[in-house]
This record gives structure tokens, sequence and C-alpha cells, in this order.
């Protein structure tokens, strides 16, 4: 019937219209309904009981429209096409949401249930496809995407602002240029508060940067607060993640090679810094090449502030675990604060690997300096070598007392020991002070014009000890008296020996050896008064038994 009813008033328009053909004043535009026809509630867009010219500009579409707009609820203007030029559709009123109505200027809804159904689709522009001028709130909200239920808006006023989604927050499929761009933000360039995966994730850049961040004055260029990912880069032919400037550093410098992971140009201070870690400051699983490498720094090449167990941990490396290339202050400093612990510690899992590699500037440079004051003169201790000469010698260096403690726990028998090439004992020091030397004991004299002559100690089969000294007799008899201290050290209580040679013409015997004296005479009973020296030999005490030991080399306990 309401067919029948339009068709009817199409002809009826028609009809009209070819009488009015006749007239000298054209009559206006007219559509299947026009003022004057007989009523149809289908043109009564407005519900106001009439058909006027409102109704026609709200059911036919025309460009430029003013007035007050109705709600056209009770049918719709499916399958239309509406076309003009120059002057929008302007929608405009005060949308306030009062009797259950929505406070938006336009409501779409799709209740398509075989596939995706748009809300909004965009064929073609030449400009943007969404261009929101001004929002007092969000520029674009996005309440809940897939199966993601609930949201809740935040107090902040974004440009695009994604309450829930299922999976992605924001997806470039492409870009030919950049991703995304944030000329300027007086905050945060991007801002990921919470992300069940990766809270920034770029597949793949052909040529240009995954992230770039120009210019961040006076917060992060990008803050994840939390995410399981914080900043992931799954695939980058170029870089990474790039930063070329951060602050006012001094200068920049722009690796023009491919491939870095992370590349920071400039930085007024750190160029990465880690205020606390529980575990790991910095962790590397696996390197090809250097775990970490620094190649100029004009401080410490790496500075960690508070880590809960290693400061800097490297895994496996094929390289170098830590290498500094150049640094004006140490390459690497370590310290600590706990008696249990070590400023450094170095270790080889390998079998006869060395765990420690020092190389100073050359012979006259220390390698290691140990205490002191200074870089170049340490006032304990030095140690020089050129371990990568093969005429290079070690030299060691004290500008103090130098001491060796043997077994200082006091658990062993300890001994310091020198070996030659053919890994034979040449030369040792036991805890108890026995210095055993391979070919003897000797002594460098100045011979004056014949040079520093070699001087050597004769050896005995037992320990003795002697002592050298004069007397005199009186009346045919002299009482000598031992050193109280060589009698503490010899074995005076056995059978010790003296040796006298007369000064004079008057034969001389050891009458009697005593433990603290012996006495010499005269023969015959002689009362002659020669002097006279004397030579006194001894065991030393505790080792009277002694009679050439068998040298046992001092082994690792």
């Amino acid at each position: 019937m309401r067919l029948l009813t339009v068709l009817f008033s199409i002809l009826t328009v028609m009809f009209l219209g070819t009488i009015a053909g006749a007239s000298t004043t054209a009559a206006p535009d007219a559509g299947p309904c026009a003022p004057g026809t007989a009523y149809d509630p289908a043109c009564d867009v407005d519900h106001n009981g009439q058909i006027n010219v409102t109704d026609i500009q709200l059911a036919a579409g025309h460009w430029g429209q003013t007035g007050t707009f109705t709600s056209d609820n009770d049918h719709d203007h499916l399958g239309q096409t509406w076309t003009g030029a120059r002057v929008p559709l302007k929608i405009e009123s005060n949308f306030d949401g009062t009797g259950g109505s929505l406070p938006a200027a336009l409501v779409l809804g799709n209740t398509r249930t075989s596939g995706a159904g748009y809300g909004l689709w965009v064929t073609s522009v030449s400009g943007n496809g969404v261009h929101v001028n001004a929002a007092g709130a969000d520029g674009v909200y996005v309440c809940t995407t897939g199966a993601a239920s609930g949201c809740t808006a935040s107090s902040e006023n974004n440009g695009l602002e994604v309450g829930n989604a299922e999976d992605n927050g924001v997806l470039v499929k492409t870009a030919g240029n950049d991703g995304v761009v944030v000329s300027w933000a007086d905050d945060d360039g991007v801002y990921v508060n919470s992300a069940g995966d990766d809270g920034l994730r770029v597949g793949l850049v052909q040529n240009g940067d995954g992230l770039q961040v120009d210019n961040a004055p006076s917060s992060q260029g990008v803050r994840v607060v939390s995410a399981w990912g914080g900043f992931f880069v799954d695939s980058a032919t170029s870089r990474g993640l790039t930063v070329v400037s951060v602050g006012s550093p001094s200068s920049t410098s722009h690796d023009n090679f491919l491939g870095n992971g992370v590349d920071i140009e400039g930085a007024e201070r750190y160029g990465v810094r880690i205020g606390h870690a529980d575990n790991d400051g910095i962790h590397v699983a696996s390197s090809g090449d250097h775990g970490l490498y620094v190649g100029t720094t004009t401080d410490a090449g790496l500075y960690v502030n508070a880590a809960g167990t290693d400061g800097v941990y490297v895994n496996s490396a094929g390289g170098a675990g830590v290498k500094v290339n150049s640094a004006v202050g140490n390459g690497v400093d370590g310290r600590t604060n706990t008696l249990a612990s070590y400023g450094g510690q170095f270790s080889n899992g390998a079998g006869g690997g060395a765990a420690l590699y020092a190389i100073g500037g050359g012979n006259d440079a220390a390698d290691l300096i140990l205490g002191g004051t200074t870089t170049t003169s340490g006032d304990d201790g030095r140690i020089y070598s050129q371990p990568d000469s093969t005429s290079s010698d070690i030299l060691l260096f004290s500008m103090d007392n130098l001491h060796i403690h043997l077994d200082n726990d006091n658990n062993s028998t300890s001994a310091f020991v020198i070996y030659n090439g053919g890994d034979t004992p040449v030369w040792s020091v036991s805890e108890s002070g026995l210095a055993v030397a391979g070919e003897g004991a000797a002594a460098v004299v100045d011979a004056g014009e014949e040079g520093q002559q070699l001087v050597y100690a004769i050896h005995s089969p037992q320990n003795w000890l002697e002592d050298f000294g004069s007397g005199r007799l009186a009346a045919g008899e002299a009482v000598v008296s031992l050193d109280s201290a060589f009698a503490k050290v010899a074995s005076v209580d056995a059978a010790y020996h003296v040796f006298l040679t007369p000064l004079g013409d008057c034969p001389l015997y050891v009458a009697e050896k005593g433990a603290a004296t012996f006495t010499v005479r005269a023969l015959g009973g002689q009362t002659c008064a020669v002097s006279f020296d004397y030579r006194v030999v001894a065991l030393r005490q505790g080792y009277e038994s002694n009679r050439m030991p068998e040298f046992v080399v001092p082994e690792d306990d």
C-alpha cells in the first residue's frame, strides 16, 4: 500500500510538472514527497502533521541545510547516495543525552553477524581519512575491541585512547614512511599504561627507524609503565631503536652502519640509565662478539648505581664479555663495601686458562699497581711485564717493604718455591725459614778492579753453628765463656768442637768443655802467658740427629 502511495505521488508530481512547464515561472524541484500532495506519513520527517520544505530537505539530503534537527527513527533511507559540491553535510545541535538518548551527533550501528560489519567506511579521500579538528576530551576513543570486555576511560585528554583491546591497541600494517608520527608532545609522545604482551611492537621496517623520537623536552620519549615486553623489536633492517639526541649533548655521533639493536647518537647525561634492578642491571644472554661494547667515554665506561645481584651479567659471549676500547677514566672500576666480597673477581672455567690478563703501555708502564695513590708509581708496589713479547721480563717494584706470609692460617706446612724450565725446584723457603738452593748459596762481592765476584758458602752434611773469639793464658790457664746467645741456639750440652790457634811459642789444649765455658791450658803445666784464637763449632739445637736428610718438594694442600 505504501509503495502504491509513493508511485501515485510520483505520477502526480510529474503531471503537475508538465502543466507547470507552460508557465513562465519555474516550479520548485519535486520528488517523491512534495508540498501540497496528499499527506503521506513516510514524507513527514519532522512528524508535525504536514509536509513542507523542511521534510523535503531532510528526506532528500540537500546540502547546507540548517534548522532544528528532529530524529527520524521510524523508517530508513538505506541505499541512498548523497552527492554535492563545496558544502558538507552538517549535523549540529545540543546532544545532551537526555531522555535516554546518546550524547552524540551521529550514532552508527551494524548488527551484521555473518562477518565483520563496519561502523564507518571511508572509500577514498585525498586528505585525512578521519580528521578531528578539536576535541574537549579524547580525539578518538575506542572502548573495547574483539572479545575484550569492559573499559574505563582515563582522566587525560588523549589524541587516541584505546580502553581495552583483545589484540593490538594500535596496529599499522604497512606504512610507506613513518608508522606513527608524534610531532610534539608536552608529556609522553606515546604512552602505554598496560599491555599483556608488547607495549609497543614494530614488526618490520624496510628503510627507516622502527621508532623515532625527535624531541621530548620535559618527559620521556617512550614510557612504558607495565608490560610483559616493555619494548620489543621483532625485526629491523637498520636499527631497532635510535635516539638522536637527549637533552643538550656536547656532540652526537651517527653510525652509518646497519644492524644496531639500540643506537644512541647523543645524550647529555646517561645513554642508558638503570636506577635500580633487583636482578641483573644489564643482561646479555648470548653475543657473537662483545657482550657489552663501549667505544669512547669521558667518564665511566659503564656505571651501575645499584643492583640486587650482578651489576653486569654476561651469560655467554663469543668474544669479550665486557670490553672497553677507550676511556679517559678507568676502563672498569670495581669496588665493594662487603667484607666477604671483592672489588674485582676473575675466573677461567677452562683447564689451564688464565683468569686475569693485564698489560700496561710498555715495559716502562705498570701492568698491575698494588696500592699507592697514583696510576704511575704506586706507594706499595708495581708489577711490570710485556705479555705479548717473547723476550719480556717480569719486574716487581716495591716502594716500601715486601712481605710474604706463608701458611697465614697455620693449617699446613707451606713453602715458597721457584722452578726452572724443566719444572725442577731450584730454590725454596719453607715457612720454618729453611732456604734450599739447587746449586748452593753464594754472595756477590765487589772486588774493585776485578769487578763483582761470587763467593760460595761451605756446605756440610749436618746443621752446624760456629763462633770465633780470642783469649789469653794467665799462669798457664784461661777459662773462656761461650757467647750466651750462641749457647742458647747451639747444642752445647752435647759434645762440641773447639779449635785453638796459639799466638806464641806455647802449645795449648782444651782441658774442659761445659755448657757455658771451656778451659784452655798450656801443655806440661807451663806457666806461659800466651794469647790465642779459638773457633767453636756446635750442632744446632733440634738438628742433632739430622744428617743429609732427603729433600721433598712442597706440594699443594
